[in-house]
């Protein structure tokens, strides 16, 4: 029920999220946009501009992909991770807080979507239960030390 539970809203944030890396993402192709005026001011070129909004765009795409959650979460980490550094360093705090609060969801989904991942994706599968003790597994002929030295085997009974 728990597990369920996280998952939903591993869903509902994800989709949360996906929605806002996209239109983040999108927004860095604008070439009169807000962020060319930022990227510039920031002193990073051109195109780095587009390979961060390729790579949000992206990674907001494969958050709502269970068995490529975890690795869309990689891609926006890195991102964030720059990003982080960049806010650090101009000393908006504030900003590394939130950056670091969407870091930290990232990294919740990843774990959560983790077993899901492609190629090793168990998405279709059921999870594994318990099977019931079967005693016909056990060997009869085996022998069973009582105590040092003393060996009994089917035979002796």
């Amino acid at each position: 029920m728990f597990r369920r539970l996280r998952r939903v809203v591993a869903w509902l944030v994800g989709i949360y999220l996906a929605q806002l890396y996209f239109q983040m993402g999108w927004g860095k192709f604008d070439t009169d946009g807000f962020w060319v005026a930022i990227f510039d001011r920031w002193n990073y070129p051109d195109w780095l501009r587009l390979v961060v909004g390729g790579l949000e765009t992206a990674g907001g795409i494969m958050l709502l992909i269970p068995w490529l959650a975890p690795y869309g979460c990689m891609a926006l980490l890195l991102v964030m991770g720059g990003a982080w550094g960049t806010r650090y360093l101009e000393g908006s705090y504030v900003d590394v807080a939130s950056i670091s609060a969407y870091m930290a969801l990232l990294i919740w989904i990843a774990f959560e979507w983790w077993d899901f991942r492609w190629p090793n994706g168990k998405l279709n599968q059921a999870e594994p239960e318990q099977a019931p003790f079967d005693p016909s597994v056990l060997n009869p002929k085996r022998d069973v030390v009582s105590s040092p030295g003393e060996v009994f085997t089917s035979s002796n009974f």
